[in-house]
């Protein structure tokens, strides 16, 4: 039993640093803000953070001890051990019992709640025309021996001193006339992939790779919309693909999973000095956390393993030609409360006109509140992923089979919706006595 709190106990703790990124760095690491005196949670994580923590077995010697009949001896030392037990399972009550109520509490996460509308956009890049290519800024230059790079006048490694070659992109070939060219800047709203992987996203000829999109997500990305938030989690999510048809009766269905290191932030008003104002605008002014992801790997073939995997899902069908839904109501996207309006739409949008509408059973609107209440395959954490890091979107029907009755070949754009959950905004002060965490 000890040796299971212990264990628990040091779960819990990597749990808060985690959730509670800022609280912890305030009251057990130090590194941020006041750590007061009055501290449960350094109590409880401190030997943890600081690698002090070890277990210790209940250790009696009745021979050398005591005689063999020195029960009240043996009684003593096991109430001091337990005692310690009681101590450790009363400062974690106290601490999960205010981070519970700050973190996933709906009077408290009804304050701030957070929300980016952003957009997948491949980049678009004009085409080679057969004589010309375009190389990435920066990136690696190599050339592929295997390409018509001979039959183009370009060069190609014919030894281990040759300098660096180009492997151009938007094409196969190496060209002789290539010019550099950066492809556009992934910042709010817009996040752009490369044309192959639009194009690989959109090729049912492959069943493994149709309908997957590798995003990332970095807070240079999206500084107007979470500037003033600390410990930024995802709470859900919704999509909508304008131009996809789907077969009558067929529903599109969304995963969207993150597969690497998750980031969190904490904005340190000390590094003022260092990093020469702006205040939150600047993102020197924000000290960054790495957490690692939960596995995201598919069980191995043939077997029924299930993977710990932070996971989050949505569908939708499109309205009939009358305009309707099949016994629900037709809605904006995302909803109501959350409409994706204006120039950026496709087609475009007045300023105060909803760009689309949807059919979905989901009721998107009880993100605002924490709980997502949705049907019954979602895979919905409890645990949130942090908003800072990379994702895989899936797209497809909803059934078995994920080609089936979905049709992407019109989609040039991908809106996504993010509800997120802040543990603090940037200015909110931070008790370590557990009365204001």
């Amino acid at each position: 039993m000890a040796l299971q709190l212990f264990v628990t106990t040091r779960q819990l703790c990597q749990s808060f640093a985690y959730q509670t990124t800022q609280l912890f760095q305030q009251c057990v690491v130090g590194s941020i803000g006041v750590k007061s005196l009055n501290n449960p949670l350094d109590e409880l994580c401190g030997a943890f953070s600081n690698g002090t923590a070890y277990f210790k077995p209940f250790e009696y010697d009745v021979v050398a001890g005591a005689s063999y009949g020195d029960l009240d001896g043996f009684t003593t030392e096991a109430k001091d051990y337990v005692k310690g037990l009681q101590t450790m399972f009363s400062q974690a009550t106290a601490v999960e019992e205010c981070v519970t109520k700050a973190v996933w509490g709906k009077g408290t996460s009804a304050i701030n709640r957070p929300f980016l509308s952003l957009i997948i956009r491949p980049e678009n890049l004009p085409p080679c025309n057969g004589t010309d290519g375009y190389v990435r800024t920066g990136e690696p230059v190599v050339c592929s021996i295997d390409s018509d790079a001979k039959s183009n006048g370009a060069p190609y490694p014919t030894g281990p001193d040759d300098g660096p070659l180009i492997e151009f992109w938007h094409n196969d070939s190496c060209l002789p006339n290539a010019s550099t060219r950066d492809p556009p800047e992934s910042k709010q709203p817009f996040i752009y992939v490369s044309d192959d992987a639009w194009a690989t996203f959109k090729d049912t000829s492959d069943a493994a790779t149709f309908g997957r999109l590798n995003i990332e997500i970095r807070p240079d990305m999206v500084v107007p919309g979470t500037k003033d938030y600390n410990d930024l989690l995802l709470r859900g999510f919704a999509f909508y693909m304008p131009g996809a048809v789907f077969e009558e009766g067929e529903t599109a269905k969304a995963t969207l999973t993150p597969n690497g290191q998750m980031q969190q932030r904490v904005y340190d008003e000390t590094r003022e000095p260092v990093c020469g104002g702006y205040g939150n605008q600047n993102l020197c002014m924000y000290r960054n956390f790495t957490f690692v992801a939960a596995p995201t790997e598919p069980p191995p073939e043939g077997t029924t393993e299930t993977t710990q995997v932070v996971s989050y899902s949505m569908s939708y069908y499109n309205p009939n030609s009358a305009g309707t839904c099949n016994r629900i109501a037709t809605q904006p996207v995302f909803y109501a409360g959350r409409k994706v309006i204006g120039p950026k739409c496709d087609p475009p949008s007045d300023d105060d006109k909803a760009c689309y509408q949807y059919c979905t059973d989901q009721d998107l609107s009880s993100l605002e509140q924490g709980d997502i209440r949705s049907d019954g395959d979602s895979a919905g954490p409890f645990n949130f992923a942090a908003l800072f890091t990379s994702y895989v979107l899936e797209v497809g029907a909803r059934g078995v089979d994920r080609l089936s009755g979905v049709d992407l070949t019109n989609v040039e754009q991908i809106e996504l919706g993010l509800w997120l959950k802040s543990h603090t905004t940037i200015d909110a002060p931070l008790s370590c006595d557990m009365q204001n965490c």
